[in-house]
């Protein structure tokens, strides 16, 4: 890209990538690694003419709570738990990072309730405590139930 003097990296990571949450430290933390390498990559690369934006999507409607593995954990508990109701269709997520790409956002997340929560961490983190708390509790509850069944490779 740095040759040809154009181009555009596209990093997906997700709501985590912008809020801190209880229960995923491991999971927050490669996230917001990703959205830290390109807010930096996007600097270096401006004025070589590479531009970069980080995609931080909420739930999407794909196979991903299907085919993920989880260690500990009831698998049917956690994807019973999520708010799936929240997911948007996939081509209309296309779409948006799309929309975002050709704009050259930064950061491009997506939909309301993620621009909505980002805003509110950024204002004041500890707002979010409460859902950071919901969170842990629901995944406690997942990897602690009497009925658990684990799930580990």
């Amino acid at each position: 890209m740095v040759e040809q003097g154009a181009g555009h990296i596209v990093n997906v990571t997700s709501l985590a990538g912008l809020v801190s949450g209880a229960a995923f430290a491991a999971y927050v933390t490669t996230k917001q690694a990703v959205v830290g390498l390109s807010m930096s990559l996007r600097t270096e690369g401006e004025a070589l003419g590479v531009k970069v934006s980080a995609v931080c999507p909420g739930f999407v409607s794909t196979s991903a709570f299907d085919t993920a593995v989880l260690v500990n954990a009831d698998h049917k508990g956690f994807v019973d738990r999520m708010p799936t109701g929240l997911a948007m269709e996939a081509p209309r997520a296309a779409r948006v990072i799309l929309r975002g790409v050709a704009n050259n956002r930064a950061i491009i997340p997506f939909p309301f309730y993620v621009r909505l929560l980002w805003w509110l961490y950024r204002l004041h983190p500890a707002l979010l405590v409460p859902f950071s708390r919901w969170m842990a509790r629901m995944l406690r509850a997942v990897r602690y139930s009497p009925t658990h069944k684990s799930d580990r490779l």
